[in-house]
């Protein structure tokens, strides 16, 4: 008996069968809220982000490559993958401009290469670029350009879970509520962060002012004894 097979049927029947969705559903909104937490306190998660991604990084390159490639035992594996992931993820939460530079290179790229849809090696390329002039620009303006990316990379992936949670085909649509959600985001850190300064600036100020009380007081109790010995 002959029988053929329509592979896009086939695809079509497995991701709309209704254990997948009870599978990726849970998934997907947990990228979701992820996303928003970074599209909206980007900066306030920053350095628990580059921690976590740090852990899971060291995890995989620390069992990965003993087991793989070294062909060594997997609780070697295990044992290096652990030490290997809290290292670098102490490192990635401590060292912040490093971080910071990671960061916006990935992002910058991959939200250059959302844009410009690069085909070969050449648009490949100036996507990398894109981000990593974007990454030295936070070398020098960390928290601006973390608000920035955090913003629109959160609104972006919270737009593309938005789409696969609730099947929304058009482009344009997830691109207006990406950019949505980005603008909103950006400007809602903003303001957070602003507040954050103002009362820096406001808790300095009454250090200052108090020390300068103290230093009155001083001066005039020297005054009075001076006055007295007189």
């Amino acid at each position: 008996m002959n029988m053929t097979y329509d592979a896009g049927a086939i695809a079509d029947q497995i991701l709309q069968s209704e254990y997948l969705k009870a599978v990726m559903t849970p998934g997907l909104i947990a990228v979701l809220a992820a996303a928003l937490l970074t599209c909206f306190l980007g900066l306030k998660v920053f350095r628990i982000w580059m921690g976590l991604a740090g852990l899971v990084l060291g995890l995989a390159a620390g069992y990965g490559i003993p087991v793989y490639l070294l062909e060594l035992d997997s609780r070697i594996g295990i044992a290096v993958g652990i030490a290997a992931g809290i290292l670098l993820a102490v490192l990635a939460y401590k060292l912040y401009l490093v971080s910071v530079l990671l960061y916006c290179w990935i992002t910058g790229t991959v939200t250059a290469a959302a844009f410009l849809s690069p085909k070969g090696l050449l648009w490949w390329g100036i996507c990398l670029g894109i981000g990593l002039i974007i990454g030295l620009i936070g070398l020098k303006l960390a928290e601006p350009v973390v608000i920035l990316m955090t913003g629109i990379s959160g609104g972006l992936s919270a737009a593309s879970a938005v789409g696969a949670l609730f099947v929304v085909s058009s482009q344009t649509i997830l691109w207006i509520i990406g950019g949505a959600l980005a603008v909103l985001g950006i400007a809602l850190q903003f303001v957070l962060e602003g507040q954050k300064r103002g009362k820096q600036a406001r808790k300095k100020a009454a250090t200052i002012r108090n020390t300068k009380s103290v230093e009155n007081e001083i001066a005039a109790a020297r005054s009075i004894i001076d006055d007295d010995e007189e």
